[in-house]
């Protein structure tokens, strides 16, 4: 697999994590990017 496509799948598992947890949005994003 790309790793782009894993990366999209990964952010995109975070991004649903995120909802049910808002403070560890702040360090996901700025691991992720």
């Amino acid at each position: 697999m790309p790793k782009y496509l894993k990366q999209a799948k990964f952010n995109a598992l975070l991004k649903k994590k995120d909802k049910k947890k808002p403070h560890q949005n702040g360090g996901a994003k700025r691991i992720a990017s």
